[in-house]
């Protein structure tokens, strides 16, 4: 674990806490369709698994828990108690390893990758993001990048 020093401090203001639960939500389902794809994948060896978007998103949302899980543990906690309490939002705050911001810029890009390949309809059941889940998540990504590099906090204002 990092030392304080090592640490970033990223404040979310304002999370659209059902919003947040959608997002969650489609990318459970996400993940759990891209797995069920990359086993049928192994089993028949028709594509190169490790190049694949549904084996990059896996292996990214595996590096999210092992590497970062132990740091997003008690904002998530937080956030899920508020919404079982019926809160709209909530500021929350993540200390967070300095170097994140090359691990936010990759899960960015395999997601908008990966919402192409939903919007593709070839391969999977679930339907790309939805356009304020896309928006969440683009906030989300920018306000971790742009607090890592020393800007103040922008509140989530909604999907405009």
């Amino acid at each position: 674990m990092p030392d304080d020093t090592d640490l970033a401090e990223v404040r979310l203001l304002r999370i659209p806490l059902r919003l947040r639960a959608r997002s969650a939500q489609h990318g459970e389902e996400l993940m759990r369709e891209l797995a069920l794809i990359q086993i049928g994948a192994q089993q028949h060896a028709r594509e190169h698994v490790e190049e694949s978007v549904p084996q990059r998103l896996l292996d990214l949302a595996a590096e999210a828990q092992t590497t970062y899980g132990a740091f997003s543990a008690a904002p998530d906690a937080e956030m899920a108690a508020a919404l079982e309490r019926g809160e709209e939002d909530l500021d929350v705050t993540y200390r967070v390893p300095r170097h994140v911001g090359p691990f936010v810029r990759r899960m960015r890009g395999i997601l908008e990758e990966a919402d192409e390949y939903c919007r593709q309809g070839e391969h999977l059941l679930t339907l790309a993001a939805p356009a304020d889940v896309a928006a969440y998540r683009r906030w989300l990504f920018d306000q971790f990048e742009r607090q890592i590099a020393g800007e103040d906090p922008q509140p989530w204002r909604g999907a405009e």
